[in-house]
């Protein structure tokens, strides 16, 4: 879903990923109100995409002012949950773009302890390296409450700006 970089490529804005789809762009725009929003038009967009089998996935491009308030913004709200989902930001340059789709910089993490969070797996790989995010697929069950629940599936991905960082 990052095929629209081309209307976004730049330092200064991030790319939101995950968004549960009970959220809404007007959502998305009061808790980027602390930031400073581009004033120009097309400087937010939220869309969704069907998957190959029919799963929506709700992201948004949204460009701040500066360099300095896109890193502060995925400082203060990477890894936010919006209704028990996490929401995943990056800075959607073509570099960080580039990397996620040739899955340079990605490792595998199997046998998670079902407790782990995507921003503890992130914490816990930065030290080697600049990490771009950090994801843990997830499945959702019914508890013996009749609640939905986020279930981990025991394992994570972490994505490494740099090649020789994840090696």
């Amino acid at each position: 879903y990052i095929c629209d970089i081309d209307k976004f490529d730049s330092n200064s804005t991030i790319y939101i990923t995950d968004i549960p789809e009970s959220i809404d762009n007007y959502f998305i725009l009061q808790l980027f109100g602390d930031y400073s929003i581009l004033e120009k038009q097309n400087s937010f967009i939220f869309k969704h995409k069907k998957d190959q089998i029919g799963i929506e996935h709700y992201y948004a491009f949204i460009k701040l002012d500066s360099n300095e308030q896109a890193v502060k913004a995925i400082s203060d709200m990477n890894y936010l949950k919006l209704n028990d989902d996490v929401i995943r930001m990056i800075l959607a340059n073509r570099e960080n773009i580039n990397k996620i789709i040739k899955h340079e910089g990605c490792i595998y993490i199997e046998n998670l302890d079902p407790e782990i969070e995507e921003s503890q797996l992130h914490s816990a790989f930065q030290d080697f390296g600049e990490v771009l995010f950090a994801r843990i697929p997830h499945d959702y069950i019914i508890d013996e409450y009749g609640e939905k629940k986020r279930v981990s599936r025991g394992y994570g991905f972490v994505q490494f700006l740099n090649q020789a960082d994840a090696q």
